[in-house]
Formats: structure tokens, C-alpha cells, sequence
């Protein structure tokens, strides 16, 4: 089993936006929703877990109630481990991926997938 993690609890620091860039619209879609959409379309990903911040829990649960929707830690560290943790016990590879990076492709998804063949 493949699991996508994808790390939506971040603030934004660097953005000037009135919204976390995660939660910015773009084309009338949440930057997040590019990521979540590669993930859920690639064949070798079987699940999908969605790490945000409290505030914008019930927001995102309630648009993907069929993911996995974790409340993050205060770094990207313990985001990242909070991911980890909830995956399903059948997991045997993991991507984490961060949400302000909407331009996650099928290839590079294959490619890293593909990477972890070669490392423990």
C-alpha cells in the first residue's frame, strides 16, 4: 500500500496573501486541491492522508470526507510524524508532499515511488 501525505498545517509565513497559500484560490480552486487531485488520480497511491492546522480542519474534512484529515503540529517536523502515525498499518511506501507546491506532477509521483525501490 502507497500512501500520499500531503502537509496543509503550515502558516504561510513568506506569503503575503489574506489566506494561507495552501487555501488560496487559484483558477477558483484551493492551491491544496491541485495536489489532493494528482494524488487521488495516480494508480499507486491507495490512500491519502491530509495534514492541517485546527482552523482549517472541519473545512477540509468537509470537502474530502472520504481522506484521512489530521490536525498538524506547530512544525513541519511534527506535522510530518502526526502524517506518518496516522497512516494505515498496510502502508509500506509513503510520499509527503507539501500543499503549497500545486504543480506536483503523475511523473514525479512515479518517479519517487520508483526511488523507493532502491532505499530502505
Amino acid at each position: 500500500m502507497n500512501t500520499g501525505i500531503i502537509l496543509a498545517a503550515g502558516t504561510s509565513s513568506r506569503y503575503k496573501g489574506k489566506t494561507l497559500k495552501q487555501f488560496s484560490l487559484f483558477n477558483n480552486r484551493m492551491i491544496i486541491d491541485y495536489s489532493i487531485t494528482t494524488f487521488l488520480n495516480h494508480s499507486s497511491i491507495d490512500d491519502i492522508v491530509i495534514v492541517v492546522s485546527e482552523k482549517y480542519y472541519q473545512m477540509i474534512k468537509d470537502k474530502y470526507p472520504d481522506f484521512h484529515v489530521i490536525i498538524g503540529g506547530q512544525k513541519r517536523q511534527e506535522s510530518s510524524l502526526i502524517g506518518l502515525l496516522s497512516c494505515n498499518k498496510k502502508t509500506k511506501k509513503v510520499l509527503i508532499h507539501d500543499a503549497a507546491r500545486a504543480m506536483v506532477s503523475e511523473k514525479i509521483i512515479t518517479r519517487c515511488l520508483n526511488a523507493i525501490k532502491n532505499y530502505d
